[in-house]
């Protein structure tokens, strides 16, 4: 059997004691919906532990909003034509609203969008199609499903 120096035990330990000493954190992101089922308003949750400590006295919760805009959406399911609101502080220069068919293809594409925008899907096919609304450089993607 080979002999393990204490040098290497000691590193081992030194590491081992280090990851338990640092803090664990935890995010998750939670999303706020409104009565008709439009997300409303995304938020990143962060919670940190420190020092490795199991109770919950020391938890720190830190909240931060994911976006200055608010976005409606509806009605979704829609039978052709909805609307897309697009609300909040911030500009919508360099904002885009484009949706994708299920197969990849654009079936519609707005590279200046208003606050509101009145969409019109009804030469389409009934089935589910992909929004993607970017604004100030975030990307927020839904489901639009036409019947």
């Amino acid at each position: 059997m080979k002999k393990i120096s204490r040098k290497v035990v000691l590193i081992l330990f030194t590491s081992f004691l280090g990851m338990c000493a640092t803090a664990v954190y935890a995010d998750r992101i939670l999303y706020t919906y409104d009565p008709s089922g439009n997300r409303t308003q995304a938020h990143k949750e962060i919670t940190l532990r420190g020092q490795g400590d199991s109770d919950d006295s020391d938890l720190e919760l830190r909240r931060e909003s994911l976006s200055l805009h608010r976005i409606t959406i509806y009605p979704n399911p829609t039978q052709g034509r909805f609307s897309v609101e697009i609300t909040g502080d911030g500009y919508l220069e360099g904002a885009s609203i484009t949706i994708y068919g299920m197969r990849g293809n654009v079936v519609y594409s707005n590279a200046e969008p208003e606050v509101e925008n009145n969409i019109d899907l009804s030469e389409c096919s009934n089935g589910v199609y992909l929004l993607i609304i970017k604004v100030d450089g975030e990307v927020s993607t839904w489901k639009i499903i036409k019947n």
